[in-house]
C-alpha cells in the first residue's frame, strides 16, 4: 500500500520536493482523513498532511485530543494507551495529559482519561498517591486510622467525592470524635475515605480506643446533600463517646472575610455559650472576651480563626460543640446554625424567639431541652452576654418581660 500525503493544490508542487526527502515512491491525492503530521517530528513539512497507514505512519493525540500523525520510527515520543471502550490508542509523550497507573505487579499502564482508568477499574488510590489496579490488595492497605489530619497533609482533595457545588454560599466542615474500641477497629480507613471523603483519624487527646471522622466540604444549606454525605459513615458517628470528645464545627462564607465571618456570629454566640456550659473552660475550647478572638487569635480557643482574617471565604472553626452523641444531635446542630446565620438578628431577637413557644426556634430547642431547661438557657445567654463582652448589658429588660409572659413563669424572676 503506498504512503498517502494531503497537500492542498496551491503547495503541491512546492511541497513535492520536500517529501520526496521522506521516502521514495510518495502519493500526493486529497483525503478527508489525513492528519497534519506531528510539528516535533523529523518528518515534519509546514502545511503537509498524510494519511496514516499504522505501518509508516501512526495517529496520536496531542494535549488537547487533536489527532496528528508520527512516523513508525520515532514510537519513543509516544505511549500506548486504553481509551474509554478499552482501545489501545497512542498519546504523544510530555503532551497529552494521560493516565499513568500501576497494575498488579506493579507495571505501569497508561489511559487517555481517568474515566478510561476507572471503566478498566483502575481508580485513584489515596494511599498510594497513584491510579492503581482496585481490585489489587495494596490499593486499600489495612490501615484502620490515618494519621491527624490526613486531609490538610497528603490527600488531593480534588478527587475526593464532592458534595458541594461553586453555587454554594455557605460551605461547613464537621468533626466528629469518639472513643469506642470495636468501631476503631472496623473498616478499613482508606477505603472509608474513597467511598464517603470522610477521613478515620487518630486523635492522641482520645486515648487508646479514639477517633477522629473528618467530614468532606459539605454545603450548609442542602440537607439533602448532608444526609448522602453522612449515610455512608452513620455507624461510625453513632459510635461511643466520653467528655474528652468534641464535635467541631468549620463555617465558611465566600462572600465574607475571615475577620467578618466571625463577627456575624457575635449576636449568637452567648447562646452557643448557654447551649455547652461545661466547655466553656476546656483546654481545647476555651472561652474567653469577644475582642479578644480578633486580638489574640489561638487555635484551640472556642473560636479558631482557620485562615487570614482578610482572606475572602476564609474558615471559622467553632470549637465550643461538645461531643456528638449520634447523628440526630449532630444535625440538630447544623440546623440550628442554619437558622442563627440565615435570620441575621440581634441578640434580644433571638431570645424572644427562642422564649416563644409558638415559634421555630423554641420548638427546635424543644427537641432537645424541657420548657423549664429552655428557660434555663435563657438566663445563661443573659449572664454569659456580659460576662464574656459579647454585649455590655445582656438582654433588654423589656425583653426579659416579654419573655417572662410568652414562657408562662417567672424567667428572670421579679421584674
Amino acid at each position: 500500500m503506498p504512503l498517502i500525503f494531503f497537500i492542498h493544490h496551491k503547495t503541491q508542487k512546492k511541497m513535492e520536493t520536500k517529501f520526496k526527502k521522506i521516502k521514495k515512491g510518495e502519493v500526493f491525492i486529497f483525503e478527508s482523513d489525513a492528519l497534519p503530521i506531528f510539528y516535533d517530528s523529523n518528518f515534519y513539512v509546514d502545511g503537509a498532511k498524510v494519511v496514516p497507514d499504522e505501518v509508516n505512519f501512526l495517529s496520536a493525540l496531542t494535549y488537547d485530543g487533536t489527532k496528528v500523525a508520527i512516523h513508525s520510527s520515532e514510537t519513543h515520543m509516544v505511549v500506548s494507551a486504553k481509551d474509554e471502550v478499552g482501545n489501545n490508542v497512542f498519546c504523544i509523550k510530555n503532551t497529552y495529559p494521560y493516565i499513568r497507573a500501576t497494575d498488579s505487579r506493579g507495571n505501569s499502564v497508561f489511559f487517555t482519561s481517568e474515566q478510561a482508568a476507572e471503566n478498566a477499574n483502575y481508580k485513584f488510590s489515596f494511599r498510594l498517591r497513584r491510579f492503581h489496579d482496585a481490585n489489587c490488595d495494596e490499593f486499600y492497605g489495612d490501615e484502620k486510622l490515618l494519621d491527624y489530619h490526613t486531609s490538610q497533609n497528603r490527600i488531593d482533595r480534588s478527587k475526593l467525592i464532592q458534595y458541594h457545588n461553586e453555587n454554594d454560599e455557605w460551605l461547613v466542615g464537621l468533626e466528629v470524635e469518639k472513643v469506642d474500641s470495636n468501631l476503631q477497629l472496623d473498616g478499613d480507613a482508606w477505603e472509608i475515605l474513597t467511598n464517603s471523603g470522610w477521613s478515620k483519624e487518630r486523635d492522641g487527646s482520645l486515648g487508646t480506643y479514639g477517633y477522629e471522622l473528618v467530614s468532606p466540604i459539605l454545603p450548609l444549606y442542602d440537607n439533602v446533600r448532608i444526609d448522602n454525605a453522612i449515610a455512608p459513615v452513620r455507624k461510625w458517628v453513632n459510635g461511643k463517646s466520653n467528655e474528652k470528645c468534641g464535635g467541631h464545627i468549620t463555617i465558611s462564607n465566600k462572600h465574607l472575610t475571615t475577620e467578618n465571618l466571625l463577627i456575624s456570629f457575635q449576636q449568637f454566640v452567648p447562646i452557643l455559650y448557654s447551649l455547652y456550659p461545661n466547655r466553656i473552660g476546656n483546654e481545647y475550647c476555651y472561652v474567653k472576651e469577644w475582642s479578644k478572638y480578633f486580638s489574640y487569635p489561638e487555635r484551640r480557643s472556642a473560636f479558631n480563626l482557620k485562615d487570614d482574617r482578610n482572606k475572602l471565604g476564609g474558615r471559622v472553626e467553632i470549637r465550643l460543640f461538645s461531643r456528638v452523641a449520634n447523628e440526630k444531635t449532630l444535625k440538630w446542630r447544623l440546623e440550628l446554625l442554619q437558622m442563627f446565620l440565615k435570620d441575621k438578628c440581634n441578640l434580644n431577637q433571638f431570645a424572644q424567639k427562642i422564649g416563644c413557644p409558638e415559634s421555630a426556634y423554641y420548638k427546635h430547642f424543644a427537641k432537645q431541652y424541657s420548657h423549664e431547661q429552655i428557660g434555663g438557657k435563657l438566663v445563661e445567654m443573659d449572664k454569659y452576654s456580659v460576662q464574656y463582652k459579647t454585649h455590655r448589658k445582656g438582654l433588654a429588660p423589656s425583653v426579659k418581660k416579654r419573655i417572662n409572659n410568652t414562657m408562662g413563669y417567672d424567667v428572670f424572676g421579679g421584674l
